[in-house]
């Protein structure tokens, strides 16, 4: 029988990770393979799909070296994993799918900087950075457990209160 710890933080954050890692290496093998060298728009001026090596960071910015980057994702990662691993600590299972989101995102990064020494990018609106899966990962991930930890705060705070 599955367990409610399992249940509300493992199986979320696995499924989170492990989906969203496949659909990011899979998306990416797609783009390196149809999408060299021609460019296919989807919405016309509006949204594209261009194969494009970003050896940047966040949004081609070389924001760090990619010692660092390997860095900063283990650390970010150990920090959720301790959170997520901790007895005491209890959010809701969209939490733990949103960090399994961050954490296949980063690592989805990283390896394809392991692999070919740049990130893979191929969705290109006309308004904003060329980005893939990954990146909408981390992005949705962090949406997650910000609003989580907010709703708790706020609930947190209206149950103190209430009880004074």
């Amino acid at each position: 029988m599955i367990t409610s710890w399992w249940r509300m933080k493992i199986i979320p954050l696995l499924w989170g990770f492990f989906f969203s890692f496949f659909l990011d290496q899979v998306t990416k093998w797609w783009a390196m393979t149809f999408l060299y060298g021609k460019d296919i728009p989807v919405f016309p001026g509006l949204f594209e799909l261009t194969l494009q090596k970003n050896a940047g960071s966040a949004f081609s910015l070389r924001l760090l070296t990619p010692t660092w980057l390997f860095l900063v994702t283990v650390l970010i990662s150990l920090i959720f994993l301790i959170l997520t691993f901790w007895p005491s600590f209890r959010m809701k299972a969209s939490f733990y799918a949103g960090v399994g989101l961050f954490l296949a995102g980063a690592w989805g990064n990283q390896v394809d900087r392991f692999r070919f020494g740049y990130v893979i990018d191929f969705l290109k609106p006309s308004f904003w950075a060329t980005f893939n899966v990954a990146d909408l990962s981390i992005i949705v991930g962090l949406l997650l457990i910000f609003l989580n930890v907010w709703m708790n705060d706020t609930i947190s705070k209206k149950t103190k209160n209430q009880s004074l």
